[in-house]
């Protein structure tokens, strides 16, 4: 029994070709991704002890090939601690399972137990969104308080430690940490904490700047940060219709509307009169070229 008869080829066997068959393999995975909740705990079972956790006695760990998942990470996105997406854990591994003749073996895994395997390089820490968007409704006026979350790492045995956190850029003191549970805070595997920003500007100059956590996980010596954005804005009232000013600029109390439509109406008024006596403008040059003639 194929295990990927989901994907839109037959075999394995069909899909040898390394650029066609890392590109359906890909997408298939990438498209079948919602289907099921991905499981980081149960990849690092997959990575670490491969032949156990599947009941494969042919399947390598595979930490025969890559020391740990740092170096996976760090071939993928830079870094030990990098940032990836599930679709891009995803589609690295669907390529290297379709391509790599090393990671052949691997065919006989699921499409749920590759999905975990993604999820597990992929799991990192996070913040809950890229940006928030904050609108005051009036200079020198807060505007609601939103929240930022930082998460650890679900699949990690190594806590999480948080040196600092800034907001920093042109204009960054527009911006106030309402509350911070972050800040110089260790989190356990699986953990959250909070910022909460409020946004008042003493004008309507929109504004936009990082929010930094500078991180430290286990016993590493090396920080990486994870940065979002921070966009603020002053709401401008609308004039009120018919509140013109009354000097020559302005339009008086009538209102540019009502201006604009007079306007449109004597230019028709204007085209209607042209077209109606323009038969009779032509006859007239006609008899004076006439006339000239003779």
């Amino acid at each position: 029994m194929n295990p990927f008869a989901w994907l839109p080829t037959p075999s394995w066997s069909a899909i040898a070709s390394p650029g066609r068959g890392a590109a359906l393999l890909c997408l298939a995975l990438a498209s079948a991704a919602p289907a099921w909740a991905q499981n980081a705990i149960a990849g690092r079972a997959l990575f670490e002890t491969t032949a156990a956790a599947t009941g494969n006695s042919a399947l390598a760990n595979c930490t025969n090939c890559h020391a740990s998942v740092q170096e996976r990470r760090t071939q993928i996105g830079g870094g030990p601690f990098a940032e990836i997406s599930l679709t891009l854990a995803t589609n690295r591994l669907g390529s290297a399972i379709a391509t790599q003749p090393s990671m052949r073996p691997f065919q006989a895994l699921s499409p749920a137990q590759i999905q975990d395997l993604a999820a597990y390089i992929a799991d990192t820490p996070e913040t809950s969104t890229d940006q928030l968007n904050f609108t005051a409704t009036a200079i020198n006026t807060a505007a609601a308080a939103q929240f930022v979350d930082l998460r650890h790492a679900v699949a990690t045995s190594e806590t999480l430690n948080v040196v600092s956190v800034a907001i920093t850029g042109t204009n960054a003191s527009r911006f106030t940490r309402t509350s911070d549970t972050c800040d110089q805070q260790t989190l356990p595997a699986g953990g959250s904490c909070r910022v909460t920003v409020t946004y008042s500007a003493p004008d309507t100059v929109g504004t936009m700047v990082p929010l930094t956590f500078t991180l430290r996980q286990g016993a590493s010596a090396t920080t990486f940060t994870r940065t979002m954005f921070l966009n603020g804005a002053v709401a401008v009232a609308a004039p009120a219709p018919g509140a013109g000013s009354t000097s020559e600029s302005g339009g008086g109390a009538m209102g540019w509307p009502w201006l604009v439509a007079l306007a449109l109406a004597t230019a028709a008024l204007l085209v209607l009169r042209v077209q109606s006596e323009w038969p009779a403008v032509v006859r007239r040059r006609k008899r004076r070229a006439e006339r000239r003639r003779r």
